[in-house]
């Protein structure tokens, strides 16, 4: 199935995502919105031409941050609507994430890496548990990164 460039299994009320997921190595987007996934496999890191993975109204705890900072071409992340409490800082390290849609969670606070990361030009933070700007978003604000909180 390496020749599968498009995947969508969204509303499918999915409570598992199968390690063999890694397979699909040609994947360049991955919708798995509105499911009840709870925990990603790690093989998810072996995605290595995933531009596009949306996670949205999922019942994920904590993302992988091994897994998702392999992902090198992935220029979008939709994980709104988890039950997040933390992004791994590892997310910083992908060079060409461009957006970040993070609300709708229960953040309380970036990791300062994401200061760093070298693409991001929209980061979604609304409806979160932030009382504050966090740092790292200040400084992606000043380099012109397009911040809602």
């Amino acid at each position: 199935m390496r020749a599968l460039r498009y995947l969508s299994l969204a509303g499918n009320a999915i409570a598992f995502l199968p390690g063999w997921i890694g397979e699909l190595a040609g994947l360049v987007e991955l919708r798995l919105q509105d499911n009840r996934i709870a925990l990603l496999p790690s093989e998810l890191g072996a995605l290595g031409e995933l531009r596009a993975l949306h996670l949205r109204g999922n019942r994920i705890a904590a993302l992988p941050g091994g897994a998702l900072g392999a992902l090198a071409a992935l220029r979008h992340l939709d994980v709104r609507g988890n039950g997040l409490r933390s992004l791994p800082a590892e997310l910083a390290a992908l060079p060409r994430l461009r957006v970040l849609d993070a609300r709708a969670n229960r953040l309380t606070a970036l990791p300062d890496e994401l200061a760093d990361a070298p693409a991001l030009e929209k980061l979604d933070l609304r409806w979160n548990d932030l009382r504050s700007l966090p740092a790292a978003a200040r400084a992606l604000e000043a380099r012109g990164c397009f911040v809602m909180w």
